[in-house]
């Protein structure tokens, strides 16, 4: 994977392609109120390294990232190894690193107006999640979060859990079964204890909290920071969108 690091100035365009299997030239723009810090350069080109490599196994060889541009506020140190942009722009750019809008909120995101298919806006991470390791508790490893986000931005996917209805009856094992929706459970302050089962649904208030110890593989888009998930539905494939999106 090549990585160029260019100056900030206003331009038009940025736009990243797919060649032979590898992405290239996505664009990652640090926001000029960032206080200068090369360690969010390191991390961030870490971050995509390891995240190509995550890619690249969880789409079965399929892609991975070719190549990264790196754009730096003029306010920071000049260096050698730094190019002019050349239609490269921050408005533009596939990646923003900015302070959040919420004090104290570091949540990755990516910025979705469209329905299932549609591409994203932009992924946004903080400086804080760049540089701060002690996140990977709560997130993840930052190359698979990447992953996560870049599903989002590039294939128009959705999370797989939901705040609104926990558990749903499936029947894809031919019986009617209670199974539980996939739930970010992070900021929730609670006891835990088994839940009461009625025989049709668990009481209400009752949440899946994963472990993240357990061996399973997927998904991606639910549950990234488990060790042992390297797979999810082949939503990859231009034409293809993840299991929500075909349920719609």
């Amino acid at each position: 994977m090549v990585i160029h690091l260019k100056l900030l100035h206003v331009a038009k365009g940025s736009t990243v392609w797919l060649n032979k299997n590898g992405y290239e030239d996505l664009v990652v723009a640090i926001n000029p109120q960032v206080p200068e810090d090369a360690n969010i350069i390191l991390n961030t080109m870490n971050m995509i390294k390891n995240a190509s490599n995550y890619l690249f196994e969880m789409t079965k060889h399929r892609f991975f990232f070719k190549s990264v541009k790196i754009i730096i506020p003029k306010t920071w140190k000049k260096k050698a190894n730094y190019s002019r942009l050349k239609t490269e722009s921050y408005d533009k750019a596939d990646v923003i690193i900015a302070d959040s809008h919420m004090k104290h909120v570091d949540d990755p995101y990516t910025l979705q107006y469209g329905g299932c298919k549609e591409k994203g806006q932009y992924i946004h991470f903080t400086p804080n999640f760049i540089l701060n390791d002690n996140l990977t508790e709560v997130y993840g490893e930052k190359g698979r979060v990447f992953v996560h986000e870049w599903a989002h931005y590039r294939w128009g996917v959705f999370d797989e859990y939901s705040s609104d209805m926990p558990f749903y009856v499936s029947r894809n094992s031919g019986e009617a079964s209670v199974e539980a929706t996939r739930y970010d459970f992070f900021h929730i302050s609670c006891e835990p204890r088994s839940c009461r089962y009625d025989g049709q649904l668990y009481e209400k208030g009752c949440v899946f909290i994963p472990d993240i110890r357990q061996n399973i593989s997927c998904s991606v888009m639910y549950s990234q920071y488990i060790p042992s998930v390297s797979i999810t539905i082949p939503f990859w494939t231009e034409g293809l969108v993840s299991y929500f999106c075909w349920r719609e």
